[in-house]
């Protein structure tokens, strides 16, 4: 799976993306995330963690920019 807004057959608005991205509520990232397939990585420069990351209690790092979300619950 790859991140990227608009594309891929991404059918979360701009919208939805924004308010990932704010990360004012852990239960929505959860939400957000849980939509997309598992297991669900992260390639993210550091520069770009606070934007994409969700709660660190919720992802392992597996290398320098790699992370792996381990919260997903099935649906």
């Amino acid at each position: 799976m790859v991140f990227a807004p608009g594309v891929f057959k991404d059918q979360a608005t701009p919208e939805n993306w924004q308010a990932y991205w704010s990360h004012q509520d852990e239960a929505y990232d959860r939400k957000f995330l849980n939509v997309f397939p598992a297991p669900l990585y992260f390639f993210i420069p550091e520069e770009h963690m606070q934007h994409f990351l969700p709660s660190s209690s919720c992802v392992d790092q597996l290398d320098t920019h790699v992370y792996l979300y381990i919260c997903h619950e099935s649906n």
